[in-house]
């Protein structure tokens, strides 16, 4: 898809080059700022989830924002390996690199630009067509829980954050309520955990 053209608008931009390099900048650490609170607060998430615990990797910008119940956890090897779990990741046909993508996360989190971010579900036990009819089997019972299969197949549940309420966090100094939403995600994934694990297990059964 090219990038239609728009002379006026080039020109301005490139009249004011510097000042937006700056603010690019300026926004990359803005961006990294957001990604250390939703990072921390998935940490404290699976820290409070007692009755079944979740474990994972917080690091967002080190392509490690992971979690999965300690349940998945493949043990019949000397190395622990996950059989699922679920990954902040791109949506569905965004990959990061097409002019036309979104320049960063940030965006994406709060639905600003074309594309989003999900927590998908990723999974190493059966081959890609047997786990697509796998999962049509459960979309529905996984529905009432915000989750959907989207445009290739893929489970996810979406993410998003209010740009003003992060904004207003940015001006106090404490990203904290504007992490909200992002709770009540990783909530509803929780109380999917069992319908999610019955899917697993289910899965392992026809390995």
């Amino acid at each position: 898809m090219s990038v239609p053209l728009a002379p006026e608008l080039d020109g301005l931009l490139l009249d004011n080059l510097g000042d937006l390099e700056a603010a690019f900048k300026r926004l990359r650490h803005v961006e990294r700022a957001v990604f250390a609170e939703v990072d921390a607060t998935v940490e404290a998430w699976m820290r409070a989830q007692k009755s079944a615990p979740w474990e994972g990797d917080t690091a967002y910008f080190d392509n490690e924002l992971t979690f999965y119940p300690k349940s998945w956890l493949h043990t019949g090897d000397k190395a622990q390996t996950c059989d699922a779990w679920f990954e902040l990741e791109f949506g569905a046909g965004d990959n990061g690199d097409d002019l036309l993508d979104d320049a960063l996360s940030l965006t994406r989190l709060c639905r600003l630009g074309d594309g989003q971010l999900v927590f998908g579900l990723t999974q190493q036990i059966l081959k890609v067509p047997a786990w697509k009819k796998h999962l049509k089997a459960h979309a529905d019972a996984l529905h009432p829980f915000g989750f959907r299969l989207d445009d290739v197949g893929h489970l996810c549940i979406d993410v998003q954050l209010d740009n003003a309420t992060l904004a207003q966090g940015a001006r106090d100094g404490d990203y904290g309520e504007a992490m909200g939403p992002l709770r009540a995600v990783l909530d509803q994934i929780a109380a999917a955990e069992p319908q999610l694990s019955r899917m697993i297990n289910a899965a392992r059964e026809m390995n």
